[in-house]
């Protein structure tokens, strides 16, 4: 990646940072716990903000860190589903870590139900899956682990 294009990334990192900060309240927040698949006991949390004047960011943060990562959507599908009148929403978010792209994190919904979300490292093209963490008694398990 091209220093120009490092500049522009973290340039709009720290756009959507301020922007989802100094949100309004209209804003809508989706927090999801997932624990890694075939490892129950690690834990990542996703952030999802939508604003009213239909700007997005997310951010990611591993079950022990105080640190959200940014992520800087880099590309959107949504898909009618015809039978259901649901529609399919394929997102990737790259994932900015010290104004470097670390690898890429895909999400794929089914109305406001996670089919499926996952993350590639940009190095090693390793691919790591993540399934919703259960809630035990309504107990958000990233959220209990974090204090």
């Amino acid at each position: 990646m091209n220093r120009t294009t490092q500049i522009a990334l973290g340039a709009l990192v720290g756009l959507l940072a301020r922007q989802a900060a100094q949100a309004e309240p209209a804003s809508q927040v989706q927090t999801r716990c997932f624990q890694f698949a075939g490892q129950p006991a690690r834990l990542l949390q996703l952030r999802l903000i939508d604003t009213d004047d239909d700007n997005e960011a997310a951010f990611v943060r591993y079950a022990g860190a105080r640190d959200w990562i940014p992520l800087v959507l880099s590309r959107s599908k949504s898909t009618p589903m015809a039978d259901s009148g649901r529609s399919q929403l394929d997102e990737e978010w790259l994932e900015v870590v010290h104004d470097q792209i670390g690898g890429r994190y895909r999400l794929s919904m089914l109305g406001a139900e996670v089919a499926s979300f996952d993350y590639v490292n940009r190095k090693t093209g390793a691919r790591t899956d993540f399934t919703l963490a259960p809630t035990p008694r309504g107990v958000d398990p990233c959220e209990a682990r974090s204090r």
